[in-house]
């Protein structure tokens, strides 16, 4: 599934077919509740074959988009709790610590494995 970047929404793609999940972008909108829980829906129809790498770039994202990042980490802990592998990896700006602190606290909260990965303007995960 590919939902492609609006101006206050992110980049999203998922490829079923080796596990691979990515966010990508800034989260602004007000009225994510379709957007995300159209996510949600795909990564739950994942076939459950592989273990799942998640990787999150996103370089803002406002306080509704948290709760749903959450309830996408869940979903997450329910495939690692099933037996699946899930890495999450979670890119942040070399000088952005409030976006290495918000990895360490889903990781925390969750209790799935991040890799926080430091960044410059120049990288790009897809």
């Amino acid at each position: 599934m590919e939902i492609k970047p609006t101006s206050s929404l992110p980049y999203y793609i998922s490829e079923h077919k080796n596990g691979e999940f990515k966010l990508i972008g800034r989260s602004t909108d007000e009225s994510v509740s379709d957007y995300y829980c159209t996510i949600i829906d795909d990564i739950k129809n994942y076939n459950k074959s592989k273990n799942i790498s998640f990787h999150i770039d996103m370089d803002y994202y406002n306080t509704r988009t948290s709760i749903y990042l959450k309830d996408i980490f869940n979903v997450l802990k329910q495939f690692n709790n099933n037996g699946i592998d899930v890495v999450v990896n979670w890119y942040y700006y070399v000088d952005d610590t409030d976006m290495v602190e918000c990895g360490q606290d889903y990781s925390d909260l969750t209790g799935l494995n991040f890799n926080i990965i430091k960044k410059d303007k120049f990288t790009n995960i897809i």
